[in-house]
């Protein structure tokens, strides 16, 4: 009797060792101190990796990629810079000339306009004082304003322009020795040159050159 006593003591304490040690595995694994996750969120984990093929690992290096830098944008070239427009371009034969009231070498005297003779002074027989432009010339160009009256007798043989002797030496590879312009391509007297008017000084004889009258 002490025996069967004695044993159905040690299987109570037996039964309630295994019941308390199963609650501990169970309470464990719902919830650990270190907050590691419970059996059933560890069975979603394994589902979705089953449905997915997809591991939380690789989501996250997926997330931690650094993302790829666009190319910077090309800088857009520089506009040209446009010149003046233009009213109106054509073709004459151009003389040279310095008047100055002293230089001799068929000297009318000082320019109509009032201004000095100087280089970029260019007579016209019909275009108003004031008028603005250049020519070309085999490639080279110069600057021009209308600051005389001519050439006279020469515009009715298509000599349209009287360019100062400065320019017309630069134009043509000769050497300006005042009144003269020593060698050159331009020992004929005149040349034949494209002009471009860019302004119209102020008075009648806008348009094409006319001749002297």
């Amino acid at each position: 009797m002490q025996k069967r006593t004695t044993k159905a003591i040690l299987a109570g304490v037996a039964t309630l060792s295994v019941g308390f040690g199963v609650a501990s595995a169970i309470s464990a694994n719902v919830s650990s101190p270190d907050h590691t996750p419970s059996l059933a969120n560890a069975a979603k984990a394994g589902a979705s990796v089953a449905l997915t093929g997809k591991s939380t690992t690789s989501v996250v290096a997926a997330q931690a990629a650094p993302a790829k830098k666009a190319a910077p944008a090309k800088k857009a070239a520089p506009a040209k810079a446009k010149g003046p427009k233009v009213l109106l371009k054509g073709h004459t034969l151009g003389s040279y000339f310095w008047d100055t009231g002293s230089s001799g070498n068929g000297d009318t005297g000082a320019p109509a306009s009032g201004l000095p003779m100087q280089e970029g002074c260019f007579a016209s027989p019909s275009w108003p004082m004031g008028t603005k432009g250049y020519v070309t010339y085999h490639g080279k160009k110069h600057s021009f304003f209308i600051c005389d009256i001519g050439p006279g007798a020469p515009s009715h043989n298509g000599v349209m322009l009287d360019i100062d002797g400065i320019t017309y030496a630069k134009l043509t590879g000769g050497t300006w020795v005042t009144p003269d312009v020593i060698g050159g391509s331009g020992q004929a007297g005149n040349i034949p040159v494209t002009y471009y008017v860019t302004h119209w000084g102020n008075g009648p004889g806008q348009g094409p050159p006319q001749p002297y009258n």
